[in-house]
């Protein structure tokens, strides 16, 4: 071969070469995204933490609980794990169900809002659904549809799980009970909000700090 024919070639097989890392390390990236999880653990706080996952859906985390979730959701399924009790806000999409992992007990939705609860050596899990649908299915192949002010009660021990009627809003006041404020320092607040959104608060003006403010919110605001 003459030596332009030869640079040809190895341009080719370079070229090749190239193509192969590329989609190498393209079929390898959502790997690489989907098994970078994220963890939020509050094993010994005292207040709630608000979390914005990646697809826009909201999470307020309770006290003594923890999250495990992808930096970004990249598969067919949106999938977490939960260890203890939180309330879920999820963001609608059809093409891909949100799927939530709590030991023996999977919750699955599409767009809706409800609270799980299931702290370790907890006998129970309960899920409570305040907007919207969800549906519930354990090891044992049981499956419960739940909509809005309902709630299924499943005991670890044994497969059964009972189907009940609640007041939804009642039974997930937790949420949003470090978010009252009656008289309170705007100092003391802004501290409660730094640790609840985990952000840092400045006050430009040091004479508000003392401003007393009465108010309260859902739990679910951004």
């Amino acid at each position: 071969l003459t030596p332009r024919r030869w640079v040809v070639r190895a341009a080719a097989v370079l070229a090749g070469f190239g193509l192969l890392v590329g989609a190498y390390y393209l079929s390898n990236r959502n790997k690489i995204i989907t098994d970078r999880i994220a963890s939020v653990a509050l094993p010994h706080a005292s207040e709630n933490r608000f979390i914005t996952l990646s697809d826009g859906s909201k999470v307020v985390l309770r006290h003594g609980s923890k999250l495990n979730f992808p930096s970004s959701f990249t598969g067919i399924k949106r999938e977490v794990e939960l260890i203890g009790e939180a309330y879920f806000d999820i963001h609608h999409d059809n093409a891909r169900p949100f799927v939530i992992h709590t030991g023996t007990i999977t919750t699955t939705v599409l767009g809706t809002a409800f609270d799980i609860s299931a702290f370790p050596g907890q006998k129970k899990v309960v899920v409570t659904v305040t907007r919207g649908r969800v549906r519930v299915d354990n090891d044992h192949k049981a499956s419960v549809i739940l909509t809005p002010n309902e709630q299924v009660v499943y005991d670890n021990q044994t497969p059964a799980m009972q189907k009940n009627k609640v007041e939804a809003e009642k039974a997930v006041t937790w949420a949003s009970s470090d978010m009252v404020f009656d008289g309170m320092s705007f100092k003391s607040i802004a501290a409660s909000l730094s640790r609840r959104y985990h952000v840092a608060i400045y006050f430009e003006n040091p004479a508000l700090e003392n401003c007393p403010i009465t108010a309260s919110f859902s739990g679910t605001e951004s």
